[in-house]
């Protein structure tokens, strides 16, 4: 059967030259075009295969760029819930922006950013404070890395700067990766510690002086919330 050895396209019996590239054809017994045959369609097979499993993977990254896991945390005095949600931001060392979306009846649907997580896929604890005095209530989170709370009143988060004798300074976190810096007060040696540009405060007493109570924790990849109910308190893994 006639043959192009540059193009490798089949002819009838009788061709003498390529239509495509004018290259002179060459004879080769069935045998040999089957084999020849076969190994094209294994090539391509394999490309294909190969092609297909790229665009799967890049469709498996890209929806975790996209696609926000997220799990619900009710709370126990029956007002409402908080939405924990959490989105792949970096792939290389697979970090992830988190936010909490506050759904109660004083402050309906608003989200603010928490600390990331950088890649440990650890659980995170929640703890709980029901309102006193016209304060809170407030939630709080805490991870090997990092710990926050949710004023549940307000509808803003609060990024634990440092624990000083029995006392809890936060400060309000405004972006997705939260930073702690010391400012100083212009022509002066003092000044002030800021999360995010906001100045750093000390948390109502009857808050920083317990640790709150446990209600559950959230699993790995931020998709599920675990009541105390169903697996009680346990020691986070050391960082």
């Amino acid at each position: 059967m006639p043959w192009c050895p540059i193009c490798g396209f089949e002819y009838r019996a009788g061709s003498t030259v390529c239509a495509d590239c004018g290259s002179e054809l060459r004879e080769e017994p069935t045998y040999q075009a089957a084999q020849r045959r076969s190994r094209r369609s294994v090539a391509s097979y394999l490309l294909w295969g190969i092609l297909v499993a790229g665009v799967s993977l890049m469709a498996w990254i890209g929806s975790g760029f996209v696609v926000w896991k997220q799990c619900s945390i009710p709370l126990p005095d029956g007002t409402g819930s908080v939405v924990y949600r959490a989105r792949l931001s970096k792939i290389l060392c697979a970090e992830w922006k988190r936010q909490v979306c506050i759904q109660t009846r004083d402050v309906h649907g608003r989200c603010r950013w928490v600390p990331p997580d950088p890649g440990g896929a650890w659980p995170v604890k929640v703890y709980w404070y029901p309102a006193k005095s016209g304060q809170g209530s407030y939630l709080r989170f805490e991870d090997p890395i990092s710990e926050y709370f949710v004023d549940l009143k307000l509808g803003i988060t609060l990024l634990v700067e440092r624990r000083v004798d029995g006392s809890v300074y936060v400060g309000e976190i405004s972006s997705p990766r939260p930073q702690t810096r010391y400012v100083y007060r212009p022509g002066t040696t003092e000044g002030v510690y800021t999360v995010d540009g906001h100045p750093v405060r000390e948390l109502e007493t009857y808050v920083a002086s317990r640790s709150g109570k446990y209600i559950g924790r959230i699993d790995y990849p931020f998709n599920r919330f675990i009541p105390e109910s169903e697996s009680p308190e346990q020691p986070l893994p050391k960082h």
